[in-house]
């Protein structure tokens, strides 16, 4: 039997407890606690479902369409639908140097009601790959850097190969080059844009460099968005595909137009039949379009990553998706998954809008 000192501590202890569980709570308002919870299910609600209706990034490229339920899923459990994302982060396309908005662009306000209440809350969705590929083009080749998401330098450590894309006399050139970062080149002025695969263990990640002088787009589903007209009689259109083992160009490739705000939609295949529609393999990593006199026209972007220029960026892409500044009192929620082939980093900031 117990004697009376004892229950004296355990009821000592137990108040101490208490008071120590009431001064934690405390420490966390209402509000905060509120916004931990919406934020992991905002999360789990865009990475795990599709949206309504399931093909909506398609629909509202091919008209008319609308979103009923903001979902950026495949369909296939935490792996993230890249066409979906390319209409959150391609804001603009480019023709003859000059960015010309986006018409599909999904803004942020838009989806106000079939996500969160942006009179209430405010949001940021950041697409960071996991490894950030550096491309330069110098005078004597062309270098590849490869970083973790942390900044450490792991170049060494990956498997490199690189598609590059040049243009002699209005002939375009394809070629693909394997190696530890570096391509040596006797003239690289006539380097129009440059495809780096890069493998880091069993991460696969891809970089873009381009000229900056082109005509850009980009790709939904099995659509190419284009800032120029294209003619199929005149134009010949190539898709390089690149799965580690290989690469592959294609040059059958057929298109037909559809009509689009102030841009062109061009709905291609690779197997001669427009009819029997599917959307373009993952590992499609570039489509780029030629005229057999005048040479490149136009080069599309299949992947939601960062394009370098000579100097600098190409200002087509924003991985920063929301509101621009993430303000000190927002919850923060994050998780890995895969964007077709490569593996992102994806945060989510949810904050409260005073009123």
């Amino acid at each position: 039997m117990k004697e009376p000192i004892e229950y004296t501590i355990i009821t000592l202890l137990m108040i101490l407890l208490l008071l120590a569980t009431y001064n934690i709570l405390s420490m966390m308002s209402p509000t905060a606690f509120k916004l931990e919870v919406e934020s992991q299910a905002l999360m789990d609600k865009i990475t795990l479902t599709e949206g309504s209706p399931k093909n909506w990034d398609e629909l509202l490229v091919l008209g008319p369409g609308e979103i009923n339920d903001f979902g950026l899923s495949t369909g296939v459990f935490s792996c993230l639908d890249k066409d979906k994302v390319n209409l959150l982060v391609y804001r603009y396309l480019v023709s003859s140097s000059n960015l010309i908005e986006n018409p599909f662009y999904v803004d942020p306000k838009d989806i106000q009601h079939v996500w969160i209440d942006l009179s209430e809350r405010g949001f940021i969705l950041d697409f960071i790959p996991l490894l950030n590929v550096s491309i330069s083009v110098d005078v004597d080749g062309i270098r590849i850097n490869v970083f973790t998401i942390e900044g450490e330098n792991k170049t060494s450590d990956s498997s490199i190969n690189v598609i590059v894309v040049s243009e002699v006399d209005s002939i375009v050139y394809l070629n693909l080059f394997e190696g530890n970062g570096f391509v040596s080149l006797s003239d690289t002025s006539n380097v129009k844009c440059v495809v780096a695969y890069v493998k880091l263990y069993s991460i696969v990640d891809i970089g873009y460099w381009v000229r900056g002088d082109d005509n850009y787009g980009f790709t939904v589903g099995g659509h190419l968005v284009s800032p120029v007209e294209l003619n199929p009689n005149v134009h010949k259109l190539v898709q390089i595909y690149y799965n580690y083992t290989s690469i592959s160009f294609f040059t059958n490739i057929i298109f037909s137009s559809r009509s689009a705000d102030d841009v062109y939609v061009y709905d291609v295949s690779s197997t001669g039949d427009l009819t029997s529609h599917s959307d373009i393999d993952d590992n499609v990593v570039l489509f780029l379009a030629y005229e057999n006199t005048t040479g490149l026209t136009a080069l599309f972007f299949t992947y939601p990553c960062p394009i370098k220029t000579p100097s600098g960026f190409l200002g087509i892409v924003n991985l920063r998706y929301g509101g621009i500044e993430v303000p000190s009192q927002a919850a923060l929620e994050y998780r890995i998954l895969p964007i077709g082939i490569s593996l992102y980093k994806v945060y989510l900031y949810l904050w409260r809008v005073e009123r």
